[in-house]
């Protein structure tokens, strides 16, 4: 049996690939669109969908499981970028509303991601109720 070319591509690594790179190129046309550069809420935007990526790509990483140990660690992760922008060690201006701006949407992505883990339960179980009839 011929195996299909793209077996990498199912819906859990679609959905991953989506909501990782579509707010990424949202976020450089964002940057890069001097009209709306200097208004002070888009210049926090490509930070947060920045930080929207991120936190997709590694609970993907994670099989979406969502507890404790991985919020902090991907919040952590987050504020010590930041705490490297005003040390200088990696090029970037320090501002305490980009750690505000990466915990929101960093929220945002676990809505979206227990939103995700909610309908494939239901999914799940309407598929197997179906099953046993």
């Amino acid at each position: 049996m011929r195996k299909p070319p793209f077996r990498f591509i199912n819906k859990g690594n679609l959905f991953a690939i989506l909501n990782i790179f579509i707010p990424l190129v949202i976020g450089v046309l964002l940057y890069n669109t001097p009209v709306l550069y200097n208004t002070k809420f888009i210049n926090y935007v490509p930070d947060g969908l920045w930080a929207y990526s991120f936190s997709i790509s590694i609970f993907w990483i994670w099989k979406w499981e969502i507890n404790t140990f991985n919020i902090i660690t991907i919040l952590i992760t987050e504020i010590i970028f930041e705490i490297l922008q005003k040390t200088k060690y990696i090029s970037g201006t320090f501002d305490g509303i980009d750690i505000l701006t990466y915990v929101f949407f960093s929220i945002i992505s676990i809505v979206v991601i227990k939103k995700r883990n909610a309908r494939k339960i239901i999914n799940n179980l309407i598929t197997n109720r179906n099953r046993g009839n």
